[in-house]
């Protein structure tokens, strides 16, 4: 998260877009994008140099192995957050010290644009893009806000054409979490907005209780329409939820995709409405043998990754959970120019696969007789 301005609740947002075209240098940090399985689409990661001095964002093309440089900062003065692509893959949504940017890759030269918001200072983070009606082409974005003094978390949307900003809800640190009894905020860490649901959002919580005395990580699918929420958390041994980690919605938004921090585990859940209020199912689950960093954006298939020891190179993969085990296929390596010359923050993947190289993915995880993955 970094600090940003936004508009006191209750008064209008005044926001500012300042277009231009992104001029660069070349002394970003150096790294190497080598194709293990050529998929057409697009990799957009944040990325600094060691030990700090220049924070980016790249693009890389994951089938010719090309790496642009879309944008940087010194590393002293601002960063570069978690890039967002929005719903029609489009554009980039990212922090950029204290503003939000947003970056339209495929310009030549790229194209960003800064928005700047009105008054009080606030701690803030972009979780992604909402579901667009079909007569606005601007969209929305949703944000984490909090003040300096952690007392309270803000889920916001931003509509870019008019420029309001409205709080979705307010999370108070100490205060109750709806649908989860027994439990106490301690900060709102995640958020995402459903594909096809406007209003089901899908929360990562810190939370607390007198009988854990470390802190548990609650996944939460809220209702902004009722303010009603549902725990995606299983019973832990001690009778208090297990810790868990949601990774995000899959493409269609039918299904939430979960780390299980205590076991280790992945665990792929159908959300569907009920009489009685969402009801979860488990798709799919298995032993977490590398990272999930959540879903690829094509059927059940995710994207994992493994960093070499000492924090350098990095492979990603794609990843399916078959018959209770996480299979994987390499997909692309960042090798860093020089040794720990690489600090990888967040990413973003936009696929962009013909149905028959889907196809083609599926068959060779379903191929029993198939060597895949492994630690």
């Amino acid at each position: 998260m970094k600090r940003a301005a936004l508009a006191l609740l209750l008064l209008p947002l005044i926001l500012i877009a300042a277009g231009c075209d992104v001029g660069l240098d070349a002394r970003t940090p150096a790294f190497t994008a080598v194709i293990e399985r050529p998929i057409y689409g697009y990799y957009a990661l944040s990325a600094g140099s060691q030990p700090g001095q220049t924070t980016a964002l790249f693009l890389i093309n994951t089938h010719s192995g090309e790496v642009t440089l879309l944008d940087q900062v010194p590393f002293t003065f601002q960063a570069i957050g978690s890039p967002r692509w929005n719903p029609d893959h489009t554009r980039i949504a990212y922090d950029r010290g204290d503003q939000l940017a947003l970056m339209d890759p495929f310009a030549r030269p790229p194209r960003r644009d800064l928005l700047f918001f009105d008054t009080v200072g606030a701690v803030y983070a972009v979780q992604g893009w909402g579901p667009a009606p079909p007569d606005e082409a601007e969209g929305r974005l949703l944000g984490i806000a909090a003040p300096g003094d952690t007392s309270e978390s803000r889920l916001q949307a931003l509509d870019l054409a008019s420029g309001a900003l409205d709080t979705l809800a307010t999370f108070e640190r100490g205060g109750p979490i709806p649908g989860a009894p027994g439990l106490r905020v301690e900060a709102l860490e995640g958020a995402w907005w459903n594909p096809a649901r406007e209003e089901w959002l899908l929360l990562n919580l810190r939370a607390s209780s007198d009988v854990r005395a470390a802190p548990t990580g609650i996944a939460l699918l809220f209702d902004a329409r009722t303010g009603e929420g549902a725990l995606l958390n299983r019973a832990g041994a001690t009778g208090t939820p297990e810790s868990l980690a949601a990774l995000g919605w899959s493409p269609d938004g039918a299904q939430i995709a979960l780390t299980a921090l205590d076991e280790r585990t992945i665990r792929l859940v159908n959300a569907e409405e009920s009489p009685e209020g969402p009801r979860f199912t488990t798709a799919a689950e298995a032993p977490r043998t590398e990272a999930v960093l959540g879903w690829l954006g094509a059927d059940d298939l995710l994207l994992t990754q493994k960093v070499a020891p000492g924090g350098g190179e990095r492979l990603y993969s794609i990843g399916r959970i078959v018959e209770g085990e996480l299979r994987t296929l390499p997909f692309f390596r960042l090798i860093p120019g020089q040794p720990d010359a690489l600090a990888v923050g967040g990413g973003g993947f936009y696929p962009a696969l013909a149905p028959e190289e889907k196809a083609a993915l599926l068959a060779l995880f379903a191929n029993e007789s198939q060597s895949i993955g492994g630690p």
